[in-house]
């Protein structure tokens, strides 16, 4: 069964969310951005510098490029974990942002790495097996599902990275293997709910792709709310469940206790 309302109720939600503390998202999401913006100046300047033909000084000014984007993955990992606070219906400051930022720098940064590896492996499949590619001179029905079902994948990932940084801040074990092995649980176990929620951020992303401000924006905050929104009610089942076996152990004790002769 599709889960429309199920979707539509989470999104909702988020919206409201969002928007209760919307101009304190807004300012942390320009914040967020400026590594992007700031590397990309930086970009225009080299290529600029090296069509001067000062190539010793685009050289340096690529490597300082790459410095901003350093800082790219613990600055989203300080708006979730403001998003987080907004889900949850508490007000958000300035210090939730940067706790969110030093906690979880070299986390966010093995997050980024690997979803940047994986995407790279999947991306150079696709281009591998593509016609007139590959060596093997495979049939071009057959490259073409080879092709297929790496693309596919490149979306299941893209859907599996809404939630390991969301369930990273949600889990008392702050191991990444553990934030992986669970956010992974809940693609498996809810992929409906996750292609829905994808695709109604994917249509988030075309919009703010055409009209650019909303990058700087609410962009990048509105996709942090709805994130940690989407974890938290995939985890209710789950945290029920967890209370009640909890209950259960409980009232066993007890009555062992009881039995126990004087």
């Amino acid at each position: 069964m599709i889960p429309i309302k199920e979707v539509a109720s989470v999104l909702w939600d988020s919206i409201k969310a969002t928007w209760e503390d919307l101009f304190s998202l807004m300012l942390m999401n320009l914040v967020t951005v400026l590594p992007i913006t700031l590397a990309f100046l930086l970009s225009f300047a080299m290529v600029e510098v090296l069509r001067a033909g000062y190539e010793t000084f685009g050289i340096i000014l690529a490597i300082i490029g790459l410095l901003p984007l350093l800082l790219l993955p613990p600055a989203i990992a300080g708006l979730w974990n403001a998003a987080n606070r907004v889900v949850e219906g508490l007000a958000i400051h300035w210090s939730d942002y940067w706790e969110g930022f030093r906690r979880y720098f070299w986390k966010s940064l093995v997050l980024a790495f690997v979803n940047i590896l994986m995407l790279a492996i999947l991306g150079a499949n696709v281009w591998f097996y593509a016609p007139g590619n590959n060596p093997w001179g495979l049939d071009p029905g057959l490259s073409m599902a080879i092709q297929i079902f790496f693309v596919v994948m490149i979306g299941l990932w893209l859907l599996y990275q809404m939630y390991p940084l969301a369930m990273l801040l949600e889990q008392t074990d702050q191991r990444l293997r553990t934030a992986f092995r669970n956010a992974g649980v809940l693609l498996i176990t809810r992929p409906g709910f996750a292609i829905l929620i994808g695709l109604a951020l994917a249509v988030a992303i075309a919009i703010s792709t055409y009209f650019i401000v909303l990058w700087f924006l609410i962009t990048l905050s509105l996709t942090a709310v709805v994130c940690n929104m989407a974890v938290k009610h995939l985890l209710i089942p789950h945290r029920e469940q967890a209370a009640e076996a909890e209950d259960e152990n409980e009232s066993e004790d007890g009555l062992l206790d009881e039995e126990q002769p004087e």
